[in-house]
């Protein structure tokens, strides 16, 4: 839909060079809606769509690993700030411990679905049964 692809806009904007806290806000603003999915039940299906919208985009692009690169600063940035994370509970309305949860959890490892680096598990090779039966298919 249209606001993934937002999304997938707003995570590649700032490049990981390039963030400070003037733009900190973009970051900020695709997190609010990866904890709305995540409050719907959905972060696994957008995140799959986000992966989509990546390998649509080819290699060049690289937003997912951006943006996890863009959270490693995030936490450094929020962790000494207590009156900006007060802010930012405030004006958003997500409890601090939600963010923190949510960053930690796109952080996660490869094998979470719902990390930014998840790799999925490669498909099961097929049988040489399978593979036999599938030629006498198509002769």
């Amino acid at each position: 839909g249209r606001w993934q692809r937002l999304l997938w806009d707003l995570m590649g904007v700032v490049d990981r060079g390039d963030v400070n806290q003037e733009n900190i806000c973009v970051i900020n603003t695709a997190l609010i809606f990866l904890v709305f999915c995540r409050r719907q039940q959905c972060l696994p299906h957008c995140l799959r769509l986000l992966r989509a919208y990546e390998a649509a985009a080819g290699a060049g692009r690289g937003s997912l690993a951006n943006f996890r690169a863009l959270l490693d600063f995030w936490r450094k940035y929020y962790s000494n700030r207590g009156r900006d994370f007060a802010s930012l509970e405030y004006s958003s309305g997500i409890p601090y411990p939600e963010w923190l949860e949510m960053v930690h959890q796109l952080c996660g490892p490869s094998d979470d679905e719902c990390s930014l680096s998840y790799v999925p598990p490669p498909s099961p090779s097929p049988s040489p049964h399978q593979l036999t039966r599938a030629t006498e298919m198509e002769l």
